[in-house]
């Protein structure tokens, strides 16, 4: 009787509801293109009417990736860690290597960056080849850890021009995008004529997938680079043209920094002082370091030595506590120390092959 009831326990945990399926199904078409309506679909749906372990993997992964997809913070890993854990019995599966890859993401969310480098690198080697959007990604997303860890070996660029390349086999178009805005973004720091190539190339794709946003935050950093060509009157022209067609409020930001240290430049103090008295200063790190980086230039303009020396002073030492913080070395060290256990894994499997090919060579040879 005993067996009986384990029997029938056993079945109602691995059987599945139709419907639930379904509408998973109908959330995963949804996630590329329309992440918004996905995540409102699994919301929807009640985790007590999942049964099957496959339903109940699947959810997990979806209702993680819509919810990084909505970027909303994250409590824990336990969610996703139930979709690696099913999973990780197939893992050639694409659903593996997805899980794995937002694991990962979900780890760097709760500030565990090492982790997810691990699990990126994971989710990287267990892809497959053809799969270029999933390599893309995690391409991408490793070139995230490297740059929010404020990167000095530039290991971050190379990421994004990897991600890039995948994307465009691909042939997908957002993705691209994101990773041109990305690059001329970046750029400006190393090479500015690279930086405004992808900025030119991120509002040509911008205008060709019909994203007005995306033109407008292309166009103020194009704006940056022209007055970083110390071109400050197109600098200011650009910024002043996004102004116009733009209500974002951290684009306006940009281009407001762009208009007041252009204006200073170019002698209009008036000007600078008129725009300045609109920005509100940012309370992060990186926001402060704009702030008193463009205070500066009107305190220059004034020819205010003493303060312009006390202002360049407070932006360096918030500038130097960000690069004291900078995990980029472990990380860049994580995933080449990765690649090297993968190598010598790979290297073992080839060694015991070569051995057993020996051996065979070798009784063949006693038998004949």
């Amino acid at each position: 009787m005993r067996n009986i009831v384990f029997f029938y326990l056993f079945l109602l945990l691995g059987c599945t509801n139709p419907q639930i399926t379904a509408e998973l199904e109908k959330v995963d078409e949804l996630m590329s293109n329309h992440p918004d309506s996905a995540y409102a679909l699994i919301r929807s749906i009640n985790p007590d009417d999942i049964h099957g372990r496959a339903d109940k993997a699947f959810y997990a992964l979806l209702y993680t990736q819509a919810q990084y997809k909505s970027y909303e913070s994250f409590d824990s890993d336990s969610l996703i860690s139930i979709a690696v854990e099913h999973y990780s019995n197939n893992a050639n599966d694409e659903k593996y290597s997805r899980s794995l890859m937002y694991k990962g993401a979900v780890m760097a969310d709760l500030g565990y960056d090492h982790q997810a480098m691990d699990y990126y690198k994971k989710a990287e080697k267990n892809t497959d080849t053809s799969d270029y959007i999933t390599l893309g990604l995690l391409n991408f997303r490793i070139g995230e850890l490297y740059q929010n860890s404020y990167v000095e070996n530039n290991e971050y660029v190379y990421k994004y021009k990897q991600s890039l390349f995948y994307f465009k086999k691909a042939n997908h178009l957002d993705y691209q995008l994101y990773c041109l805005s990305r690059l001329g973004k970046l750029y400006r720091l190393i090479d500015i004529d690279s930086a405004l190539k992808y900025q030119y190339a991120a509002i040509d794709m911008a205008e060709r997938v019909y994203d007005s946003q995306s033109s407008s935050h292309n166009r103020s950093l194009l704006s940056g680079s022209y007055y970083l060509k110390k071109d400050y009157r197109k600098s200011k022209d650009l910024a002043l043209y996004v102004l116009r067609e733009n209500s974002d409020v951290i684009v306006n930001e940009i281009c407001y920094h762009n208009i007041v240290r252009s204006y200073a430049n170019l002698g209009l103090l008036d000007s600078a002082l008129c725009y300045f008295s609109k920005i509100v200063p940012n309370a992060s790190p990186e926001g402060l370091v704009a702030f008193f980086s463009t205070r500066l230039e009107i305190e220059k303009a004034k020819k205010d030595y003493e303060s312009s020396f006390n202002t360049h002073i407070k932006a360096s030492q918030i500038a130097d506590s960000l690069m004291k913080v900078s995990r980029q070395a472990d990380l860049f060290k994580i995933e080449k120390e990765f690649d090297k256990r993968n190598s010598e894994s790979e290297n073992t499997l080839l060694r015991l092959k070569n051995r057993d090919n020996i051996f065979i060579i070798i009784t063949d040879r006693q038998k004949s």
